[in-house]
């Protein structure tokens, strides 16, 4: 029997995870809780994912007169609860553009289908002929020739 040969142990520590949520566009990401204060620390305690975290440095490098950082998050968080927010009634928009798309396809109304092609076959007037392309022989066959 040969002796059994212990390795050493070279498990890695299970680091401590936190979840935390961007307070601009609430992405919820898992990050160590060193990580995660680093990122307050840099934002006035304010917990921001990378890619807010960069529109809020634009935002800093864009405004006329310097703002601090917190006003660089308070900026972007509104400015992305302006697009988050649905228009007023948006659903219903919603519905009755889907709706409308529908019975243009159903009834083949004249956007649906046009009685002329977006070229047309005439050429001043008079039928004009689409002159085909002559034919050529397959380069394969002039392969074969020389080999």
């Amino acid at each position: 029997m040969s002796p059994i040969m212990e390795l050493p142990d070279t498990t890695v520590p299970m680091q401590e995870v936190e979840t935390a949520i961007c307070e601009c566009c609430s992405l919820v990401e898992e990050c160590t809780p060193r990580y995660a204060n680093q990122i307050r620390q840099t934002y006035a305690g304010h917990w921001v994912c990378g890619l807010c975290g960069d529109a809020i440095k634009e935002e800093r490098v864009r405004s006329l007169t310097p703002i601090s950082i917190e006003e660089a998050v308070a900026r972007h968080a509104n400015f992305y609860r302006g697009i988050r927010t649905p228009p007023p009634e948006g659903g219903e928009v919603l519905v009755a553009a889907l709706s409308q798309l529908l019975r243009r396809g159903l009834t083949g109304s004249p956007r649906a289908v046009r009685s002329t092609p977006n070229s047309p076959r005439t050429k001043m007037g008079t039928p004009f002929m689409a002159r085909e392309l002559p034919r050529s022989e397959s380069c394969l066959s002039a392969l074969s020739k020389t080999i």
